[in-house]
């Protein structure tokens, strides 16, 4: 487990490097703001693109060889970014690296092979955990190295994921069995909209996906939308949204490492998501009605990090415990691409409303989103016992419906 999560934490640790850098490296290339959401947006949807795939791939062949061509695909996207001379390898960069880390879909079904269903939930949680450390120090890392050169960020994180490829291929071990693997066709997991429809016809599996693409594309739009808002309103600029997005990582790795855990041993995963999501409700509703500044600091932050930290794991083992043991890539691949979609379409409607309705509509979109999400559970829940049983393995039921 430990070997697992330092593999993820030095992934994106190198995905952090490059966000604070990308608009300007890019400037330096004539691109327009256009162009550099483009630069952003093209990473999702190779993303999207590639995790159905990665996922599929792990089932039949194993989960290590799949991590391995996905980081030493991202090390050559750093690679290109670094030694770009255009905006066109800018863009051929970003396309590697998106399509190279949809191996997230295999390492979430690493983490479910190795953990029981009981343990599932906390395991996830520190999964997250180990995501927010990585997109905490990133950034961080990739601000300061920029400020010598703007390659040198992506030349870090070309060297920190080929230590990372080193590592998976010394040390880590396969995690799913011979007997586990997959034998579906391949063909069936190349198309992710096919893959997510597949998964959507199978009744359990319908509210958690559809949370979880409404989760996301709520919580894309304040990631986008919070600088502008509070910038329009309280006239804020980059040190304090950065300290705001600082406590809120903090809080949540905090959350996710000792706060999952404990709630994992009381509630079913349904209720810990139910919990997760109404905390990013008030957490948006504060952000929209807010008189004051301070109250971003000492209450939306805490809300905010308090519900992605219980949401995210709890929504991730769910979908793990609802598929048999030779599906978990293909699953966790399903939910990730539906992430992806979210985050590529999430960012887009949050710009239109910001500019077309209002400051605070993005959050009160999110805020309906939340609830939406909160009864599509609430409502599968009640009809449908499988999802009551959360905290057992239910794959059994999956097989008899």
């Amino acid at each position: 487990m430990a070997l697992m999560l330092f593999t993820v934490f030095l992934d994106l640790l190198g995905i952090g490097l490059i966000f604070p850098i990308g608009p300007f490296y890019a400037s330096a290339f004539g691109a327009s703001a256009f162009d550099v959401g483009l630069l952003f947006t093209m990473f999702s949807v190779a993303q999207f693109l590639t995790i159905p795939i990665l996922g599929a791939l792990s089932d039949r062949y194993g989960r290590r060889p799949v991590l391995l061509i996905g980081i030493a695909g991202e090390v050559v996207g750093y690679i290109v970014f670094g030694v770009a001379t255009s905006l066109t390898m800018l863009y051929l960069s970003r396309l590697i690296a998106g399509a190279s880390s949809g191996n997230i879909g295999a390492a979430q079904a690493y983490i479910a092979d190795i953990s029981t269903p009981r343990e599932r939930t906390h395991s996830f949680g520190l999964l997250g955990a180990a995501v927010s450390v990585g997109f905490l120090f990133g950034p961080a890392l990739g601000g300061f190295l920029g400020a010598y050169d703007l390659r040198l960020p992506a030349y870090a994180a070309a060297v920190l994921v080929a230590i990372n490829w080193i590592t998976v291929f010394v040390w880590l071990p396969e995690a799913l069995s011979v007997e586990l693997r997959s034998t579906r066709p391949l063909t069936a997991g190349l198309n992710p909209f096919g893959v997510l429809a597949g998964l959507l016809r199978r009744p359990l599996l319908r509210a958690p996906l559809t949370a979880t693409f409404l989760c996301n594309f709520a919580f894309s739009g304040y990631l986008t939308s919070f600088a502008l808002f509070t910038s329009a309103r309280f006239g804020w600029g980059p040190q304090q949204v950065a300290i705001v997005l600082i406590i809120q990582s903090i809080m949540s790795i905090a959350i996710q490492t000792l706060g999952v855990r404990y709630l994992s041993t009381l509630l079913p995963d349904t209720s810990i998501l139910v919990l997760g999501i109404g905390a990013n409700l008030l957490g948006f509703l504060v952000i929209a009605f807010a008189p004051d500044p301070l109250i971003l600091y000492i209450v939306s932050a805490p809300l905010q990090a308090t519900g992605s930290a219980l949401w995210r794991p709890s929504l991730s083992s769910l979908i793990t415990k609802l598929v048999s043991g030779n599906e978990q890539g293909l699953a966790n691949g399903g939910s990730q691409a539906s992430s992806a979609l979210a985050t590529i379409i999430g960012p887009m409607g949050a710009g239109v409303l910001f500019e077309q309705v209002g400051t605070t509509a993005p959050f009160l979109a999110g805020a309906g989103l939340f609830a939406l999400a909160a009864l599509t559970i609430a409502l599968a829940v009640r009809i449908q016992s499988g999802l009551r049983r959360s905290r057992i393995d239910v794959a059994p039921a999956i097989r008899s419906r």
